[in-house]
């Protein structure tokens, strides 16, 4: 019932003027919908009478859907699989990944060359992959665009990191760059065409999605008690301290003030 109202509302309305580059004609395009993280959306929904459904997969469902321009939601199952469901409730197609998928991806701009909508599917299989949306059935490796597989290493402590599970949603900025969090303490950016730009790495996890300021600075919480601005170059701006884990995304509001306003700790920083 919900996404057949938003699919509604998607057909009426050509597009949003998203600043970043995702499917312009996506009502729901990423985890909080805008580079800000609102979660805030013009479209009203409307019940048109339509019969609601239900989908079921193997597992639970722990990430937010993304919602494509025709009404397709896009979500990940502890199943292991991410689906590609239509506003009829009807799968279209599932992409298998090696463990549970509990973030959400993006569906990205239109890619000329490679002519699809590409969308992002973060899993705890260590792999963030980048895969085409079209509805079509095809071979997995013709469905990946790239994929990227952090290496084992040291986290700044000294010991041996070998988690690297994109608990972290998935993100486009507005020059195209990727962002995501990882259980293996950091935070990353990367080139649309997969290849790392850069990485910043703590003391705890980052498991939220970076809200994004018009310049490209990008804010984060993490499980290591901070709040952290990252500048576009990946370096700390400033990190500031929390009086608990930070596992919910960030706000920045039109004032340019970062808000924690989901975990209700109160914070509100410049």
């Amino acid at each position: 019932m919900a996404s057949a109202a938003i699919a509604a509302g998607a057909a009426a309305a050509p597009g949003f003027h998203y600043a970043v580059p995702v499917q312009q004609s996506s009502p729901w395009p990423t985890m909080r919908r805008d580079l800000r993280n609102t979660a805030s959306s013009p479209i009203a929904g409307r019940y048109q009478g339509d019969r609601p459904w239900a989908f079921k997969t193997g597992k639970g469902i722990f990430s937010t859907p993304v919602i494509g321009g025709n009404g397709t939601a896009y979500f990940g199952s502890a199943d292991t699989y991410f689906y590609a469901v239509n506003g009829a409730g009807e799968q279209l197609w599932r992409f298998k990944t090696g463990n549970l998928i509990d973030s959400a991806g993006f569906v990205g701009a239109w890619n000329p060359r490679l002519r699809t909508y590409p969308v992002a599917v973060p899993s705890g299989d260590t792999h963030l992959y980048l895969i085409r949306s079209d509805a079509r059935q095809m071979p997995r490796a013709k469905r990946i665009i790239w994929t990227y597989t952090p290496p084992n290493g040291k986290s700044p402590l000294g010991e041996t990191q070998l988690v690297n599970w994109w608990e972290g949603n998935a993100e486009p900025g507005p020059d195209g760059t990727i962002y995501a969090g990882s259980t293996g303490d950091a935070a990353y950016a990367f080139h649309p065409d997969g290849k790392l730009k850069w990485v910043y790495r703590s003391i705890g996890p980052f498991w939220t999605d970076p809200a994004i300021g018009d310049d490209g600075t990008t804010y984060w919480g993490s499980l290591d008690l901070q709040f952290h601005q990252l500048l576009k170059d990946g370096t700390n701006g400033w990190s500031v301290p929390t009086l608990g884990f930070v596992v919910s995304a960030l706000q920045v509001d039109y004032m340019g003030k970062v808000v924690d306003r989901f975990e209700r700790i109160g914070m509100i920083v410049t």
